[in-house]
């Protein structure tokens, strides 16, 4: 199956929408205006772990004072919104309490969602809360039923480590992609790629877009689709798809500001090489080593960007963990064949 080519003429047929929708989003995310407010804002509170604070596209570029999403285990169990006083409040939705419900929440912190004001970061109760989670067993405790919101924290935490010695000392060169240095985000792309073919879909976006110094010494985006433990679904092919999107949006007509935003300062190459990454348990090594022999057999890895007959590659590589502590095992990289 070439989904390859499947992306070039999907974008070829509508390339002038698609380039009006991925520059309004790279525009909003870099506005200076909302960029020193999102800044601003996070160097107001602090997070305190379990808590996870994170960002979005729709968040960052909204109107208005700056909102984030305080996640548990890689699910959003709050809002955290800035308010005229510039102080920040917990708020939660009818859909927050659904899944804070599973996390066996309390009822009696429910109801203090009774002030629409919500509850300021830094009161008693705010304090009750973080404690709940803390005390909370599951993220001491990782499991094979784990999800894949709960496993894509723990690696984007593991990420941001700054030690050599971390996944083990395998991929000590590599650190996710922050919205202005400072937020977790899912980039967005103008492609869903979840049943291994590509959609044009407003609403796509990579699990984890991270930089990574490769043993040449050479700082590659690499492109992660995660799963979580026995599940390997179209992996394969969706970090393939989402890698060749990526490459496009890099040479769009927003393609610098792109650049800029995945944390580059130097002038956007002629050529590129990105990284397509799948995490999976060991248990899949099987059914991934089927599955990338099927993607390769139809699709390229040297592609021609149109940059003065430049070529652009993708290289391949696979993350194992193991089942039971969802710890790295191995990292491996796929030459091209």
């Amino acid at each position: 199956m070439n989904v390859h080519a499947e992306v070039e003429k999907i974008w070829k047929d509508n390339s002038e929408s698609i380039e009006k929708r991925i520059g309004r989003w790279v525009d909003d995310l870099l506005s200076k205006k909302r960029k020193d407010a999102i800044i601003k804002a996070r160097k107001q509170f602090h997070q305190w772990d379990p808590l996870k604070i994170y960002t979005s596209v729709s968040q960052a570029s909204k109107k208005g004072l700056p909102e984030f999403s305080v996640r548990y285990c890689g699910q959003e169990i709050a809002k955290l919104k800035q308010r005229n006083d510039n102080n920040h409040y917990l708020v939660f939705s009818d859909d927050h309490m659904r899944t804070n419900v599973c996390f066996q929440f309390p009822p009696e912190y429910m109801v203090l969602n009774g002030d629409k004001k919500g509850i300021h970061w830094s009161s008693p109760e705010a304090t009750e809360i973080r404690k709940f989670f803390t005390e909370h067993p599951q993220w001491k405790a990782p499991s094979n039923s784990a999800s894949e919101h709960f496993i894509e924290s723990i690696i984007i935490g593991q990420m941001k480590s700054r030690t050599s010695s971390k996944f083990g000392g395998a991929l000590k060169g590599i650190q996710p992609v922050l919205l202005h240095g400072v937020l977790p985000f899912q980039v967005p792309v103008p492609f869903s790629a979840c049943s291994g073919k590509p959609i044009l879909s407003p609403r796509g976006s990579i699990d984890i877009l991270a930089r990574r110094r490769g043993s040449d010494g050479q700082v590659r985006l690499s492109v992660w689709e995660l799963k979580k433990p026995g599940k390997i679904d179209h992996s394969v092919f969706q970090s393939y798809i989402y890698s060749v999107v990526l490459l496009k949006m890099l040479r769009s007509s927003s393609k610098n500001a792109w650049y800029e935003l995945f944390g580059f300062s130097r002038e956007l190459p002629k050529s590129l090489e990105i990284e397509s990454v799948v995490l999976l348990s060991e248990k899949m090594r099987g059914q991934y080593e089927k599955q990338l022999e099927k993607l390769l057999d139809s699709n390229p890895l040297t592609i021609v960007n149109g940059t003065d007959n430049s070529m652009d590659k993708i290289k391949l590589a696979c993350a194992f963990y193991d089942d039971e502590t969802l710890k790295l095992k191995s990292f491996q990289e796929y030459s091209q064949r």
